[in-house]
């Protein structure tokens, strides 16, 4: 099996730590370079849509509601990264969502 994995981590509304998993640290391919992505399919096309627009940063918009933390943190900091103007309702009652993806070679 190739060895030349990469951890990708997309984050609809958080930040997921591999790390801290025994099962991952523990596999032969694990890798602990991780990428933070703001995601979720709407806020993935409002990505894309500033990445083609190609203006200045605040071209669009995303409106939404994260957990107050460092989840929440982490993913306004990348999504203004991506120059997203956005705009999220901070709650003390919900956390912040999380997925995360691992590629190895071409697989996902």
């Amino acid at each position: 099996m190739p060895r030349d994995h990469k951890a990708i981590e997309v984050v609809p509304k958080a930040m997921c730590h591999f790390s801290n998993s025994s099962a991952v640290r523990s596999s032969p391919f694990f890798s602990p370079q991780v990428d933070y992505i703001a995601g979720g399919a709407t806020q993935n096309s409002i990505r894309v849509a500033q990445w083609v627009l190609g203006k200045p940063e605040g071209a669009a918009a995303y409106f939404g509601c994260v957990g107050r933390g460092e989840s929440g943190e982490r993913l306004e900091k990348v999504a203004k990264a991506d120059g997203v103007d956005v705009r999220y309702q901070k709650s003390d009652e919900h956390p912040t969502g999380k997925c995360a993806v691992l590629i190895t070679g071409h697989s996902r």
